[in-house]
């Protein structure tokens, strides 16, 4: 089952390269200037200088670790991308493309993306701690999104945030109970691992998830 699952997802890898080739393509060169995140704090695109202006490039999260090395800030790159723009939140007007490949200039190495296939599920390794609440995450609206441990990311789905914001007034110190997330690839800009919680302790009180 587990084989059928990775060759399922490869498949559809190959599906969405090959719908986003037939789309018209662009192949640009330019100079990275900074890193695009989620929600939950998980890099999905690139902000890129070219002769003619700047446009953001993203791809999906589960290939930041492998895009990341293409592209250090400040250096040249060489790309190709849907021209049909994706949503980027509000806070850009710049044109938003789809990456297909990337090569550092520096070292002609390519990078093409349908090689990276998305990892199959994976139920993940079960936690439960306590720690100290280090911080939030917002999106691009101002809700919470994510809290920080001082070694995880608890991710919080949208309906979630509201409720658990109005819980965690005075708190500094936060239970968690959920799964670390395994799948490879991924790269948060905290450092941190990301947990899937199914339940947080706030005040020696259990609250599902």
């Amino acid at each position: 089952m587990k084989r059928l699952l990775c060759y399922l997802y490869l498949l559809l890898s190959l599906v969405q390269t090959h719908r986003l080739v037939a789309q018209s393509t662009q192949t640009l060169s330019g100079r990275v200037l900074g890193f695009h995140t989620n929600r939950a704090g998980d890099y999905d695109g690139f902000q890129l200088r070219t002769s003619t202006g700047t446009i953001w490039l993203r791809f999906p999260p589960h290939t930041a670790a492998q895009v990341l090395k293409q592209t250090p800030v400040g250096k040249t790159v060489r790309v190709t991308a849907a021209e049909q723009p994706l949503p980027l939140p509000a806070e850009t007007a710049e044109p938003v493309f789809q990456l297909i490949n990337v090569q550092l200039t520096s070292t002609k190495r390519e990078l093409l993306l349908s090689s990276l296939p998305p990892p199959a599920p994976a139920q993940g390794k079960l936690i439960k701690e306590e720690s100290a609440l280090m911080g939030e995450l917002h999106d691009d609206a101002g809700r919470l999104s994510a809290l920080l441990t001082d070694r995880h990311v608890i991710e919080l789905k949208p309906h979630q945030g509201e409720s658990v914001q109005a819980l965690l007034v005075g708190v500094d110190r936060l239970g968690v109970v959920g799964y670390e997330r395994v799948e490879p690839g991924f790269i948060n800009k905290t450092g941190r691992k990301l947990i899937h919680p199914t339940a947080l302790i706030i005040n020696n009180q259990t609250y599902a998830l």
